[in-house]
């Protein structure tokens, strides 16, 4: 989900982006009920798209899942395929022949580079537009590893905030591509308190405040969880959330 420069709501259902405007109008941006896979403005289709991020002219980014593929949605409702060839894989290099495995967030930096959480290969992967390129960030030296990251978000200052589904935790990378820990202990469970003795238990989802907090949706607790970025404390937003509410975005 994410706001246009006109404050209306875009958001991924079933294989559609659709809008709400500004009259509180549903309206289907590109694809429709039925999956698929195809490019253009008549018929475009996609299959389980997930994440979507905006760039700074308006153009819609979509980490596409089951066709593996991340597109591009530009002003006039056009769709084209930015990387990823048919069927799941691991592939670096130009974008032209990139390869990913269920693609589930996506984000943009104020430089336009674009991540990728891609989710079944356990790994971040970096698109470079001006190069048309394809990396995937190291995790090796860091001593944390990538585990089924499902949602990722870009700060102020152009850190990216990973949702590390698989591992319970939460992780940045910086600017020059280095890996940190921000928060969970990476075993599933429930505790509030210091970043490093915090736990998660299925986090599926990261966003940020006005104030620059880590809001995580801590999906198997049934919550919402704070990660306060100035005193480094983690607490609950809201102990309670309906079934409804629990269940939003599990096709992702």
């Amino acid at each position: 989900m994410a706001l246009d420069h006109k404050r209306n709501i875009i958001f991924t259902d079933l294989h559609a982006v659709n809008m709400v405007n500004s009259q509180g109008a549903v309206v289907v941006i590109a694809g429709g009920t039925h999956p698929g896979r195809s490019d253009g403005i008549l018929k475009p289709l996609f299959n389980h798209p997930c994440g979507l991020a905006l760039d700074r002219t308006g153009n819609i980014y979509v980490a596409d899942s089951k066709n593996h593929r991340i597109r591009k949605i530009n002003k006039d409702s056009k769709v084209t395929t930015i990387t990823g060839i048919s069927g799941p894989g691991h592939q670096d290099g130009p974008t032209k022949t990139a390869q990913f495995n269920t693609p589930k967030g996506i984000a943009i930096d104020k430089k336009g580079i674009i991540y990728v959480a891609d989710s079944k290969n356990d790994c971040i992967r970096r698109i470079d537009l001006a190069t048309s390129s394809v990396t995937t960030i190291p995790e090796a030296n860091s001593g944390y590893k990538f585990k089924n990251p499902r949602s990722l978000v870009v700060d102020n200052e152009d850190n990216v905030i990973v949702a590390n589904t698989g591992n319970h935790n939460i992780l940045k990378i910086s600017p020059e591509g280095v890996v940190s820990h921000v928060a969970g202990d990476g075993t599933p469970g429930y505790l509030d308190g210091r970043p490093e003795a915090c736990k998660f238990n299925t986090p599926t989802s990261v966003a940020i405040d006005i104030n620059g907090n880590y809001i995580v949706a801590d999906k198997k607790n049934n919550c919402l969880r704070v990660i306060h970025v100035c005193s480094k404390f983690i607490d609950i937003v809201n102990m309670v959330l309906n079934d409804a509410i629990g269940q939003v975005g599990t096709q992702c």
